[in-house]
C-alpha cells in the first residue's frame, strides 16, 4: 500500500479560505483518502483560549472542506 502525504501552505488561512483550497480538496476526493490530519502548533494550545482557537480553527476547516465531523 503506497502512502502520499500533502502538506497544505503554512497559512491555514490562505489554504482555507481562499478559493483554491477547496479546489484542491476537491480534486484530491477522487482518490481514495482514507485519513486527513490536521496539525496545531503546540505553542498555541499553551493557554485555554489558544487551544480553544486551534480547535475552531480545525471545525472552520471541517465545514469548508465539507469533511465528516466526526
Amino acid at each position: 500500500m503506497d502512502y502520499v502525504l500533502i502538506d497544505a501552505l503554512s497559512q491555514m488561512e490562505i489554504f482555507v479560505f481562499r478559493s483554491f483550497g477547496p479546489k484542491i480538496v476537491k480534486k484530491l476526493s477522487s482518490v481514495d483518502l482514507a485519513v486527513s490530519v490536521f496539525i496545531v502548533d503546540p505553542l498555541l494550545t499553551i493557554s485555554l483560549s489558544g487551544l480553544v482557537v486551534a480547535i475552531m480553527l480545525a471545525v472552520a476547516a471541517q465545514l469548508r472542506f465539507q469533511w465528516s465531523l466526526w
